[in-house]
């Protein structure tokens, strides 16, 4: 029981870190005006952010090796808990992601191809955040699978 509440918290931990990652990036963004200086920085800035989010998520699927190794073969778990926290964990990473967004992307001197740029950026964002913390849950969810088949 108490292996899955840790890969629970890996999993926030892994929403977590991306949140404060994507808030740097955009933080990086915000109050430039120039269209073709904010496309080119975004570029640049995106690639900073996957960089440092996929360091985290390398560190976090070590620890996950680790953890998965060590649960006990007569593991089991509340299900409906742990996916009910691990849904509240992506919904929390996913309008953290948007609300920090949505100040580019309602500016009224955004262009299009920024307000375009920003949209993909965010998409990709959520899409990076909610495999590496659902990463963990996956393992959990597969380790009680296998338990209970055994």
């Amino acid at each position: 029981m108490l292996e899955g509440w840790f890969l629970v918290v890996l999993s926030a931990l892994g929403m977590i870190g991306g949140v404060v990652a994507y808030k740097r990036y955009v933080s990086r963004l915000d109050g430039i005006t120039d269209e073709e200086e904010f496309l080119s920085r975004n570029d640049q800035e995106f690639k900073r952010f996957a960089g440092k989010y996929g360091i985290i998520g390398i560190a976090l699927t070590g620890i996950m090796a680790i953890v998965t190794f060590r649960i006990s073969p007569g593991i089991s778990a509340d299900v409906p808990l742990f996916l009910a926290i691990f849904l509240l964990i992506v919904l929390f990473g996913l309008l953290s992601i948007y609300f920090m967004t949505a100040d580019i992307l309602r500016d009224p001197r955004s262009s299009a191809r920024v307000k375009k740029d920003m949209t993909y950026s965010m998409i990709i964002a959520a899409w990076m955040l909610t495999a590496f913390s659902g990463l963990p849950v996956g393992i959990f969810l597969g380790m009680i699978e296998l338990n209970s088949n055994r």
